[in-house]
This record gives structure tokens, sequence and C-alpha cells, in this order.
């Protein structure tokens, strides 16, 4: 609650307006003169209270419930416009009124909603609202707790956009809501907060650092019985990545013995995906480039179940978690690429993309993205779904199969396919064997390890369709489309 030090005019009437009295009434209230508060309230700042009276002001505020309070908080607030002069305040200012603390909130708790729903710059808004408004050494335990969990909410906000280490990310900002939660002596949000913590080292790539986070995390009784099993599941994956699949799944069936103990289906589901995952050993995946430094690769992965194992048809590939995997995927591309003046091209391109993480089906979004990306460069072809064309089961007879059902004359294979194909059955097609070499100079050196998308970001779709004609020039030609 405001303190007045010293009382004017202004802070007069807006504490006759907090108690809702008249003039009259105020005036006799306090034991003064009708004329009195008359004058007050003409002068406002320009005129002070004797001495005397302002005792009785300040008997008369203290006396005030917290209605009153809040309301006399309110009017000074309103009549202290930006651009008047502070300097001389005489309140002071005690960091948000009590009503904006409700709304600092409700303002969270929107915020935790929008995140949820990937609207991303909405949930920004509602916390920078705040954080930008009041600094902790401003606020009160209850300010510097809503501080804190605004700022742990903008870490996970970072984290979902793929900002996980630097100055402005998901680390930093986690880092300092523990140090205030430190502060305030809180320590479930501080144990959640290691936990946040491990989830960074293990997107980061530091796998065994997460793991051991994680393990700690497991058994720490700061975190509820609920958070404890998801540390559990955590171990797994961080090691099911770092290709210790027999463990990882060990681990992971005692998690999700935890959770069905706690009745918490969903999360028994996502154990269970993950143990598949774990079991199989498999994801979709592919390396993306940083854009100023395509030597600079990190891997942009979606975990896939194979239903039948390996035995599994490309159509029936299941991705382990679609939400999750897109995105982490829309994070991880905005990350690298939202720097390229190519940009908005590619971001409106790429929404089918997207889209296509809510089938489930890895396949679907395989083949939207290889669509998008020869609408990209103007490629003038069909694209023939495999499943649909006659064909024998056999590898290399499937895909002499397939050739003909095209109509081409020549397929192309790569290094790796030509150490398994068998020729014959092209023979029998009429069907020519080459094989593909990735060019090697410029700009195509590393096509054989990134995705298209850092050449896209690089060049813009225009450029790379002009360069890639050349390509199928004499060897020489490389050095004028690199």
């Amino acid at each position: 609650m405001a303190t007045v030090h010293h009382w004017t005019g202004l802070e007069a009437k807006a504490l006759r307006l907090a108690l809702r009295l008249s003039v009259r009434a105020f005036a006799e209230h306090l034991g003064v003169g009708v004329r009195t508060v008359s004058k007050w309230e003409k002068l406002k700042e320009k005129t002070e209270p004797r001495p005397d009276t302002q005792a009785i002001l300040d008997t008369a505020l203290a006396r005030a419930d917290a209605a009153a309070h809040l309301r006399f908080e309110t009017f000074l607030s309103e009549a202290e416009r930006p651009g008047m002069q502070i300097a001389g305040r005489r309140v002071t200012p005690t960091g948000p009124l009590a009503w904006e603390y409700e709304s600092w909130t409700d303002d969270l708790d929107r915020a935790v909603v929008a995140l949820s729903r990937q609207d991303f710059t909405f949930a920004e808004s509602l916390i920078s609202r705040w954080t930008s408004r009041f600094t902790p050494l401003q606020l009160d335990d209850r300010g510097l707790y809503l501080f804190a969990r605004s700022t742990a909410l903008l870490g996970d906000l970072q984290r979902d956009q793929g900002s996980v280490v630097g100055p402005l990310s998901a680390q930093h900002s986690y880092m300092t809501a523990r140090s205030l939660f430190t502060q305030l002596a809180i320590p479930r949000r501080i144990a959640q907060l290691d936990l946040s913590l491990a989830v960074v080292a293990e997107m980061s790539g530091k796998l065994e650092m997460a793991a051991r986070q994680y393990e700690h995390l497991a058994v720490d009784d700061r975190l509820s019985r609920r958070d404890r099993a998801r540390s559990r599941l955590w171990v797994g994956t961080a090691l099911s990545k770092d290709g210790q699949h027999d463990y990882a799944t060990r681990v992971m069936l005692a998690a999700t013995r935890d959770f069905e103990d706690l009745a918490e289906p969903e999360d028994w589901s996502v154990a269970h995906q993950k143990i598949a995952l774990a079991h199989r050993g498999y994801q979709h995946r592919t390396r993306l480039a940083a854009l100023e430094d395509p030597d600079r690769t990190r891997w942009l992965s979606i975990p896939t179940h194979l239903p039948r194992g390996r035995q599994t048809t490309i159509r029936d590939a299941l991705i382990a978690d679609p939400a999750a995997a897109r995105r982490r995927s829309e994070a991880m591309i905005r990350q690298e690429y939202r720097t390229s003046p190519h940009w908005p091209a590619l971001q409106t391109a790429l929404e089918p993309v997207w889209a296509a993480f809510d089938t489930g089906r890895t396949a679907a979004v395989a083949e939207t993205s290889t669509r998008v990306l020869l609408d990209l460069i103007g490629w003038p072809g069909r694209v023939l779904n495999a499943s649909r064309l006659p064909a024998r089961p056999e590898r290399s007879e499937r895909l002499a199969d397939l050739t003909a059902a095209a109509g081409a004359s020549t397929y192309l294979c790569g290094t790796g396919g030509m150490t398994y194909l068998d020729p014959a059955p092209f023979t029998t097609h009429g069907i020519a064997v080459a094989p593909f070499l990735p060019p090697t100079a410029g700009i195509w050196a590393s096509a054989r390890h990134v995705t298209s998308m850092w050449a896209l970001a690089h060049l813009g779709p225009v450029g790379l369709a002009a360069r890639l004609p050349a390509l199928t020039g004499a060897p020489d030609s490389l050095g004028t489309a690199a």
C-alpha cells in the first residue's frame, strides 16, 4: 500500500474519492471545514494542508480498508499521467498496484494457453508488457514471484522457437528465473527450472550431461511425482539419442509404470511411443546448415515409429509425437534461416509442410516437403506415388519396375545404392543405370550433407533454380554454377 510522505490537495482529493464521500461528508470525517476541502480540490498539488491536518489525513488513510486503499492508489496513478513532474512526488510507489497483480496473473495464464497453441507473438506480448514495466528491485515478494514466473515462461517460448543458448535464449531466461526463485526460497520452482535447464542441455546436443541431470531430478523430492517420472523418462530419451537404446528402453519402462500409478494416460502414451522409438532406433532426419556457415550443422530429427518394425512400409511409418515434432521443426528452421532476405517467401511456402505433420505420417511430411521444393524451383514434371504403381517386392526389381512405370529411360543411383543395386531387372526393362555423384564445387559442396533449405535461404528460389541447369552440362560448368 502507498505511503504519503507529504500531503497536497491532490492526495487529499484522491483519498476523498477512494472513501466515496462527498466534500461535506469528507470534511466532517476529518473534522475540518468544507471550504478547506474545496480549496484542496481546487488547487490540488499547489496547496498543502497544515501539519496537524497532515497527521489527520495519515490517520484517515491508515484506517481505510483494502478496497479504499486500492481505489486511492488507482486515482493517484490516473492523476499522475506520463509527462508530469515526478522528481517531487510525495507518494512512494510500491511497484504494481493491487489490481495490476491480478491482471499480471491473468496475462500469464493467457500466455500459457498461447504457447500451447504456438502463438508465440501473442505470448511474448503478454509476457513483455510486464517484464518491460518493472525490474525485480521495484517489486515485493508477490511481484517478484510473478516476474520470475514471467521469465520462466519466456524461456519456454524461446525453447519452443529453438533459441536454446546465448544472451537472448531459453538458457539465459531459465537461469534468471532460477535466481529469482532462489531469492524467494521456493524449492519446487527451483527444481522445475533445473529440469528445464536439463532439457536445454539435451536440445544443445549435450546428451550425457542432460542424462546425468535428469537422473538426479528423477529422485529429487522437490519435484512432484509426475515431474520425477518425466525426468526418468527423459533420461531414456537422452540415452536413446546417444545410441544407448537397450538401457534407454529399460529406464523408460520404469517411467511408464510411474505414469500408470499416477493415472496420467497422456504421459503414459507418450512414454510408450518413446520406448518404441528407442527400441527401433529409427528417426527421419536431415542436417540443417547455418546460413552464414554451411560447415556448421545440426540434426533436425522427426522421431518415427515403425508399427511392424523394419518390415513397415514408408507409407505406414508414424511420427512418434506429431505436435512436438512440428513445433521443434518449425522452431529450428526459423532459427537458422529467418535472417535470410528470402525468408518471407520460404515461410509462406513451408506452411503446407507444417500442416502435413498433423496427419501423423512421416510419408506425408516427406512427400509434401518434396513437392514444395520442386514447386519453389519451378520444376515442370509430375510426382508419382510409388505405392500406386505396379512393382515387385524385391528391392532392385521394385526400383526397376517403378522406373519403367514412370516412363524413364535412365535410373540415377546414388553412391550408396550402387553397392547393393542389381542391374539385371533394369536391363530387362531396357533402362540404363547411371551413378549420381553430387557436385563438389561452390555452393554444391555441402549437398551430400545438408538439407536444401540452406541453398534456398542462401540464393532464394529463383537464384537456385537459375543455377541448377548448369549441372546438366559439362563438369567444367560447375565453376560457373557455384
